[in-house]
């Protein structure tokens, strides 16, 4: 499977393995998230197809430590959220339908650990 990416290159990647590769990850190293490497993770969820093509995902960025703190404790204390570097939250206009474009999110950010 190829993917473009936003500066006009192509992702190589076999679904399989990036499905097989896949998994949670709790404990982050104290490092920033390269842009480069952020703005990749949310073309891939632009790509993402939707309902009617309606695109209803926003996505809110969030690194500023004490706005973490905040999304780990609306996340049923989740601790790690705050742990982490950066988070993408991903938010819909609607109710309707279910973002496939988290799952892009996810698939792409395996390529990166």
């Amino acid at each position: 499977m190829t993917i473009p990416d936003s500066g006009g290159g192509i992702i190589r990647m076999d679904v399989m393995e990036a499905i097989k590769k896949r998994r949670s990850i709790r404990n982050f190293k104290d490092l920033d998230v390269e842009q480069v490497k952020l703005e990749k993770m949310l073309e891939a969820g632009r790509l993402a197809p939707s309902a009617s093509n309606r695109q209803e995902w926003r996505y809110v960025i969030v690194r500023d430590k004490q706005t973490r703190k905040k999304l780990a404790q609306a996340a049923s204390g989740q601790t790690f959220v705050a742990q982490s570097p950066v988070v993408i939250v991903c938010c819909a206009e609607t109710d309707e339908h279910v973002m496939s474009c988290v799952r892009n999110v996810i698939l792409l950010t395996s390529q990166y650990q």
